[in-house]
Order: structure tokens, then C-alpha cells, then sequence
């Protein structure tokens, strides 16, 4: 259940499915969630900092009308 909630925030959180570059991000992910009590947080705070998040293309940030 944790790796499959670690894969849907890292889709919705890039607004694109997973790729396979995204591996270790994920793996990263559950395993802040596995050290900290399966609390969800360390796994979001992961992902805000991951360059896949930081680096996204400007093009998905802007709302089409």
C-alpha cells in the first residue's frame, strides 16, 4: 500500500505518470515513510525536493483555459 501511495504522489505531484526515471525518487520516498512510522509527510517532503519536482517544465504549471 505504502510504494503504491508513494507512486500516486509522484504522479500527481509531477502531473505526468511515472517514468521509469522515477525509481528512486519512489524508493527514497517509502523508505522516509518506513523510518519515520509510515507517516506520509517525509515521503511529500521527498518529492518537493526531488529535482524531478523542482526542474518540471514550466508548460504544466500554467493553467490552460
Amino acid at each position: 500500500v505504502a510504494r503504491t501511495l508513494c507512486e500516486r504522489l509522484v504522479e500527481f505531484g509531477l502531473g505526468r505518470r511515472v517514468e521509469p526515471g522515477d525509481a528512486a525518487l519512489r524508493e527514497r520516498m517509502f523508505a522516509a515513510m518506513r523510518e519515520n512510522g509510515w507517516r506520509v509527510s517525509p515521503a511529500v517532503e521527498h518529492l518537493v525536493t526531488s529535482p524531478q519536482f523542482t526542474h518540471r517544465r514550466a508548460s504544466i504549471l500554467v493553467s490552460h483555459p
